[in-house]
């Protein structure tokens, strides 16, 4: 079975558990985290990878990073557009990218 489907099916669920829920004390820890290890990103690109709903591009574009959203949920990726990210349908091991071309990658895994 494919993971596609699946996390469409709780992608709303998701998104209002990491922005309004209980675990948006988890998704501030990992935005900290991500600023200590990816640091300012000058304009650069940086891969948000299994972007879900966009939960820590706001905290990767405040860092000055461009921010590139990667998920393999439509729906997911279609409430991660809803806040003006810019995020693609994608499989990790299928990038539309071409070799060497970002900077800095974030991929948090939800608790």
């Amino acid at each position: 079975m494919s993971l596609r489907p699946r996390y469409d099916e709780f992608a709303d669920w998701y998104d209002a558990y990491v922005e309004s829920g209980v675990g948006r004390p988890f998704a501030e820890a990992a935005d900290q985290l991500i600023a200590q290890v990816l640091g300012v990103g000058d304009g650069q690109t940086c891969l948000d990878l299994g972007c879900g709903g966009g939960a820590h591009i706001p905290a990767l574009t405040a860092l000055g990073w461009q921010v590139l959203g990667v998920d393999i949920s439509p729906r997911q990726v279609e409430i991660a557009r809803r806040s003006g990210a810019d995020a693609i349908v994608a499989s990790a091991d299928s990038l539309p990218l071409d070799d060497q071309s970002l900077l800095g990658i974030a991929a948090c895994r939800p608790q």
